[in-house]
């Protein structure tokens, strides 16, 4: 289990030192997929702060039986701000794409617990860099939020990203808003 004490355990780091958790938790992913059918699930290993831990994670549950492959899908969280500094390491023979969890990142960016408007147009800037970069590798690009924030999905969509994940429904008013975003900046969602 996870030490007790001082230090709280999360993310990668968590399963590096307590490989057994990582293990359970795929294999329990792996059974919903295979026993009950459940092939829209896939893998997201969280709180991952650079490539090395990653590739540590995958050898590890690889050696379990667990191969990403092209319907299984493999999926890094950015919510620590260094995996910034290894992004351009990674590529798509070793994960399909990124999660940036939003809130958390721009917590541990800022360091506040109250979020600045400052703060969400800086978020703007390191959305574009990692959409940039995840566009040129050919990986997967998601956001996830708690919040519908007008100004970060009006920059945002634009970008044509793989998708927003909200952690509420929105509301009639927050669909519209979406919608009409999307309209405005249809031609990027178009197939080539």
């Amino acid at each position: 289990g996870v030490q007790e004490g001082k230090f709280k355990y999360n993310g990668d780091e968590r399963f590096i030192d307590y490989p057994e958790s990582l293990i359970l938790e795929a294999l329990s992913i792996k059974k919903a997929r295979n026993q009950f059918d459940l092939k829209n699930i896939n893998i997201l290993f969280p709180d991952i702060r650079n490539e090395k831990n990653f590739l540590d994670l995958k050898k590890i549950i690889s050696l379990n039986g667990i191969k990403r492959s092209i319907n299984f899908k493999f999926y890094c969280e950015i919510s620590i701000p260094s995996i910034l500094f290894d992004l351009e390491h990674f590529d798509n023979n070793e994960v399909d794409g990124f999660v940036l969890n939003y809130e958390k990142f721009i917590k541990l960016l800022t360091f506040r617990s109250i979020i600045r408007e400052g703060d969400h147009k800086i978020m703007i800037d390191i959305i574009k860099k990692i959409s940039e970069i995840c566009r040129r590798k050919k990986l997967d690009f998601l956001i996830y939020i708690n919040e519908l924030i007008p100004e970060l999905i009006k920059e945002i969509i634009p970008l044509g990203l793989n998708g927003i994940i909200f952690t509420n429904i929105p509301n009639e008013k927050d669909i519209q808003f979406i919608s009409e975003i999307e309209n405005k900046n249809k031609d990027l969602f178009k197939k080539e």
